[in-house]
């Protein structure tokens, strides 16, 4: 990364695991960027469990440094440390952190290298504690462009003039002709943790079956609720409707042979998962919460605003799944025209380019 014509990106993130919605932004800019302006760089603050992620940046070429931050302040001064000689050895111009534990980190290595440009994107509107908010909100001075997926998402721990770009997708990935499963299948994909809320899909799935409904519900990924999950399917007898996948690296030809998207999360930023379903033409019935309403309307989707109402509109959903295949269409149109993978890297390069070059009439949106 020596080349003085291009510009040097490090992406820091907090772990890479086996692919959620931050590390799957990161893969894309990554390897959908113009790499004759730019060298990139990716930096997993957490040592790796699943190695999916890890194996496609190397696929691709892309050089990743693990480090291996633990809680006690000395293991996080040492991280902190190998992050700053990294950064150094690199000659990075610009520090893109993801997620809230890799905005604190190059909080501090800011702090330290004052002439470093540095881009957070905190990717969801639960920071997970007030102290991360607080500290979010009061070093936002140390930043030089935060980016949030929609207007709506905006609140006052960032800065007052910030970047609006949502989460893209390259939807040729998921143009798999596959047939659709026998039996009328809903799909929920994420971590089986409180926010994704899984829990919440049992009592519509037992509401259904016994008015006499046929189908299933499938739950990819795993998480700290998987115990929980599975003792709440035995209690209601719902082994039958419900089955667990754990993870899965197929999800593009899992979206092509379910028949609807189901997401019931507490909180969310803009996720994947919604994109990925759209990407597919996959029917989505998903929660307001995030930015999830710049994306699914009553045109492109069925919007929730609790989970009470997801037998209501799963039912919906299987007694006109016509109606259902056509918001699914409308969605796939939408993500063509505003969440192109194309169209979000060239923003974010455009900002880049703008923070070291002044090249580039970037639009910003300013909040008073």
């Amino acid at each position: 990364m020596n080349n003085p014509k291009k510009i040097n990106i490090c992406y820091l993130i907090t772990q890479l695991g086996i692919g959620g919605g931050a590390e799957k932004v990161v893969y894309d800019l990554c390897t959908k960027g113009d790499q004759a302006q730019f060298n990139y760089l990716v930096i997993s603050l957490v040592e790796l469990e699943e190695t999916v992620m890890l194996e496609q940046f190397q696929q691709a070429n892309i050089p990743v440094e693990i480090l291996a931050i633990q809680k006690s302040p000395l293991a996080i001064w040492k991280t902190w440390w190998s992050l700053l000689q990294i950064v150094k050895n690199y000659h990075i111009d610009i520090v893109h952190a993801h997620l809230i534990h890799a905005g604190i980190m190059t909080t501090l290595l800011k702090i330290w290298m004052p002439n470093l440009k540095f881009v957070f994107t905190s990717h969801n509107y639960n920071l997970g504690s007030k102290f991360r908010e607080l500290f979010t909100r009061f070093t936002k001075g140390l930043r030089n462009a935060d980016i949030i997926f929609s207007k709506d998402m905006y609140n006052l721990i960032y800065k007052k003039m910030v970047n609006v770009i949502p989460n893209g997708i390259a939807t040729t990935d998921y143009q798999i002709k596959v047939p659709k499963f026998d039996q009328f299948t809903f799909l929920c994909i994420g971590r089986l943790a409180e926010q994704k809320n899984q829990l919440a899909l049992i009592e519509p799935v037992k509401i259904l079956k016994n008015k006499g409904y046929q189908f299933q519900l499938l739950l990819a990924g795993e998480g700290p609720d998987e115990e929980k999950l599975n003792t709440a399917i035995q209690a209601e007898n719902l082994s039958d409707c419900i089955k667990l996948l754990g993870i899965r690296k197929d999800i593009p030809t899992l979206c092509n042979q379910a028949h609807c998207l189901v997401m019931s999360s507490l909180w969310e930023g803009l996720p994947i998962v919604l994109l990925e379903a759209g990407a597919s033409h996959l029917p989505v019935i998903s929660t307001n919460v995030g930015s999830v309403s710049s994306l699914i309307d009553k045109k492109t989707g069925y919007l929730i605003a609790h989970t009470d109402e997801l037998a209501g509109k799963m039912q919906e959903v299987l007694d006109d799944y016509s109606l259902a295949t056509k918001k699914g269409t409308a969605l796939y149109q939408r993500i063509q025209q505003d969440f192109s993978i194309e169209k979000v890297v060239q923003q974010h390069e455009d900002l880049y380019k703008e923070l070291l070059l002044k090249t580039a009439n970037f639009p910003i949106t300013t909040y008073q």
